[in-house]
This record gives structure tokens, C-alpha cells and sequence, in this order.
């Protein structure tokens, strides 16, 4: 069982520095009541840590990547 709330916070550091050097922000909007999930959380990290810094990559300079879970 996997909390969504700490899994999504747990890859912000990861994906960060990517997105300052590009002056990139970062946004993250985790819903509230959101249920823990049963999957495996080191893949889901994985999967979102690699979704993300590719939206950093393919994102112009000053732009936006945001991660909506709800």
C-alpha cells in the first residue's frame, strides 16, 4: 500500500534542480482526500520521476510542469 501524497512529494527533490536550471516551475496539486493505492512504489517513483523531467526537458525556458493527482 502506497500513500499518493508522499510518493508525489517523495520525487519533487529529484526533479527540482532540473527545473530551476531551466527556470522551469514546478507545481504539484495533490487532492486532499486522495486514497492510498496498492502498487509498487519504487516504479511508480520511477515513472513519475521520468515523466517529469521530460515534461522539464521538452518545457521552454520560464515555463510550467505540473502533477495533478486527484
Amino acid at each position: 500500500v502506497v500513500d499518493i501524497k508522499t510518493l508525489c512529494n517523495s520525487v519533487y527533490p529529484f526533479v527540482k534542480e532540473l527545473a530551476d536550471k531551466k527556470n522551469i516551475t514546478l507545481a504539484f496539486k495533490i487532492a486532499s482526500d486522495i486514497s492510498n493505492i496498492w502498487v509498487d512504489g519504487l516504479r511508480i517513483r520511477q515513472v513519475l520521476i521520468k515523466l517529469l523531467s521530460n515534461g522539464i526537458k521538452f518545457t521552454k525556458n520560464g515555463g510550467i510542469v505540473e502533477l495533478v493527482a486527484n
